[in-house]
């Protein structure tokens, strides 16, 4: 059977080698959804994908991981689907033979499953980092519920939560995949804020309050007007878009650059929030002491992380990375 592969994917070209060996077999379509990588990991990604023969689906905003999912799943034509982070190993494709055995119509596979509390629920779910199911189990649940989940965090259950609905088996699977744990979201501010929010939309789901799921404001709503507003609403995506287009419509505004940079930052777009900043640096010295502060920020996430995993050397390595962009272009 031919399997499509799909994963969002944001800087961190250290899990390349990893990933690529694990995918390059046959028959396998492999689709990365690049939420917004910098110009030399973005070409390090597309450079894989072409050598997997793959589709490269390049966001100029960070998209999270329902949305950039449920891309993905518009342009995969494998018999079966897998969403899969790019944080694994395993040793070699063949763990993929596994998947073709074990993911049976009307089931979805994964190898974490795990039980959410939740209010007065316990509540089974396949972790996302990993997840497979036939095209027509996914057809039948028209993919993720980015409507509601537009960042991260609960998808994963709520999307268990609604296969079980539709009479979709869970099934945990013993694949020899590895997943790397701690090494993308945790370090993003915005990700880590979503976890409380998207838990309180998942159980409005739950009790059919379908109204307190609100993402956009209705025409007599005030706008927007801080980072804070979105981040609250679930609105990073809009956050960055609008953000991005002052800076196009306002170029030598350097406190619109200096708010660009804080949205990239909170968005895990850490490249291009440092470059944001210096921007604001270069337009306004005076911004120099503001623009420091987001960098701290920035910073601050990774130190967050580390304090429960103290030994991480993925963090460790991307937090001294952008320390030294970020000392080096203010030498």
């Amino acid at each position: 059977m031919t399997l499509s592969i799909i994963t969002p994917w944001l800087d961190h070209p250290e899990f390349i080698e990893d990933y690529e060996r694990a995918l390059a077999g046959p028959d396998v379509q492999v689709i990365v959804i690049d939420n917004g990588s910098s110009a030399a990991n973005a070409a390090r990604l597309r450079a894989m994908v072409d050598r997997l023969g793959g589709i490269y689906i390049r966001n100029e905003q960070n998209r999270w991981f329902a949305p950039a999912n449920n891309q993905g799943l518009a342009k995969a034509s494998g018999q079966i689907v897998i969403f899969l982070n790019n944080d694994i190993a395993a040793d070699g494709p063949g763990w993929l033979g596994a998947v073709r055995r074990d993911v049976a119509p009307n089931t979805l596979a994964g190898p974490s499953v795990r039980k959410a509390r939740v209010a007065q629920w316990t509540l089974p779910y396949i972790d996302g980092w990993c997840i497979a199911g036939r095209r027509e189990a996914w057809d039948l649940l028209k993919g993720w519920n980015e409507e509601a989940f537009k960042m991260p965090y609960w998808e994963d259950t709520e999307l268990s939560f609604r296969a079980n609905k539709a009479g979709i088996r869970l099934q945990q699977s013993n694949w020899p995949v590895r997943h790397k744990w701690n090494g993308t979201a945790v370090t993003i501010p915005a990700a880590r804020s979503s976890i409380d929010f998207n838990r309180d939309r998942f159980i409005s789901l739950l009790t059919g309050q379908s109204a307190a799921i609100k993402t956009e404001p209705g025409p007599d709503e005030a706008e927007f007007s801080t980072l804070a507003d979105y981040l609250k609403a679930g609105q990073l995506s809009t956050a960055e878009s609008n953000s991005a287009q002052t800076t196009q419509d306002q170029p030598q505004n350097a406190r619109a650059w200096l708010a660009y940079g804080a949205v990239l930052g909170c968005c895990g777009r850490y490249d291009a929030a440092i470059d944001a900043l210096h921007k604001a640096i270069d337009l306004e010295p005076a911004l120099r002491p503001d623009a420091a502060r987001e960098m701290d920020n920035i910073i601050a996430g990774f130190n967050h992380a580390l304090q429960s995993d103290p030994f991480n050397q993925i963090i460790q390595n991307e937090r001294r990375r952008l320390q030294h962009k970020w000392n080096t272009r203010l030498a």
